[in-house]
């Protein structure tokens, strides 16, 4: 279908656009580990995931 078709090509610009543009972002991570219910992040930086686990 017409649908199926303009999905197809938006998956197709952007599984290539999505990667430019992390790549010009230039983003550096930092692992953050600590015990109990409160991490910060270093100052300037954001959270953009979590893990919770058990040892």
């Amino acid at each position: 279908s017409m649908e199926e078709a303009i999905n197809e090509k938006i998956r197709d610009v952007a599984s290539f656009l999505i990667p430019q543009v992390i790549r010009n972002i230039g983003l550096e991570c930092r692992s953050v580990t600590s015990r109990g219910d409160l991490v910060t992040c270093p100052s300037g930086f954001a959270v953009t995931g979590c893990t919770c686990g058990s040892a």
